[in-house]
């Protein structure tokens, strides 16, 4: 299946939830977590500071520097897609099959509702 979204379709499905250990944010795609996006903190290389300050990055799969996290978001999203071709979720969101993506939420949390109720036994 061809994925060749514009930034501007991409950011319809986009949403945003904020990492309580800090600034990072993490990307919803068609209600899939695809990964987090970071802005350029004091804690990053002063060099890096210098020439990137408020810009933002995926540090666990680094593509560069963006200006805006939307941007940042974007490369994320279809590098996830690019990673994961055959991947049921993904390929779901592609055709914004949200039913397929709640029942597949679902099942993960009975799994888990499951094995917490025979360890509790």
């Amino acid at each position: 299946m061809s994925f060749n979204p514009t930034d501007a379709e991409l950011l319809e499905d986009i949403d945003f939830s904020q990492d309580i250990k800090g600034p990072a944010l993490f990307v919803w795609w068609c209600g899939i977590e695809v990964g987090f996006v970071r802005p350029v903190t004091r804690h990053e290389h002063p060099e890096v500071r210098r020439k990137h300050k408020g810009h933002w990055y995926n540090p666990i799969n680094f593509r560069g520097y963006f200006e805006t996290k939307e941007a940042a978001a974007c490369v994320l999203i279809r590098e996830y897609v690019k990673e994961n071709p055959d991947c049921e979720v993904a390929q779901a969101a592609i055709r914004k099959d949200y039913d397929f993506i709640r029942d597949y939420r679902q099942r993960i949390v009975d799994a888990v509702r499951k094995r917490m109720e025979e360890e509790e036994e």
